[in-house]
């Protein structure tokens, strides 16, 4: 389920989609229906809906609000308020969307991440830039005589980490990334 697919004109990670898409089939209707009935008794006014999760939840979640927010102005009719607010928190989230679908739904969504959590880094992208990174490498070490020469000769050594470095800056820093990250 970790494969890329297309959607509101960036990409996103297939099986948090369809985590969402459940949600958003079987869950928010019900929501709406609460939300138009508070409304209609006048016992409170609702003027925002929040979204979390975490890790895997976290991913789904903001892509969910990425589709309830497409749908704001219904839930503004429904509860009679012009400034209903939807809004997510998603802690350490999985990479789920891509950088230009982040960045257009930016002020509903804010995400929590540890300074060292991987998973929360880590997309199909990035672990298949990492895995050509570390085939690149073996490839370097055994071009250079094996892991014992590099490892005991400074120059050898030398030459190795300039092979590397010059293939992480062609897979990491090139205009066109290799993989969509």
């Amino acid at each position: 389920m970790c494969e890329y697919r297309p959607w509101k004109g960036g990409l996103v990670h297939s099986g948090i989609l369809a985590s969402a898409q459940w949600f958003f089939t079987r869950i928010i209707p019900q929501i709406s229906l609460y939300i138009s009935e508070q409304t209609q008794n006048k016992t409170r006014r609702i003027s925002s809906f929040i979204i979390t999760g975490h890790s895997l939840g976290a991913g789904a979640a903001a892509v969910l609000t990425m589709m309830v927010v497409d749908h704001i102005e219904q839930l503004r009719e429904l509860s009679n308020n012009p400034e209903f607010k939807v809004h997510c928190y998603s802690y350490a989230p999985v990479a789920s969307v891509s950088h230009d679908l982040s960045e257009k739904y930016k002020d509903h969504i804010d995400s929590f991440v540890c300074q060292d959590d991987l998973v929360a880094r880590l997309s199909y992208g990035t672990a298949s830039c990492a895995k050509e990174l570390i085939m690149d490498s073996l490839i370097a070490v055994d071009g250079l005589g094996g892991s014992s020469k590099v490892n005991s000769n400074p120059a050898t050594r030398k030459e190795c980490f300039d092979i590397i470095q010059t293939r992480r800056k062609e897979i990491y820093h090139n205009k066109e990334p290799r993989y969509p990250l």
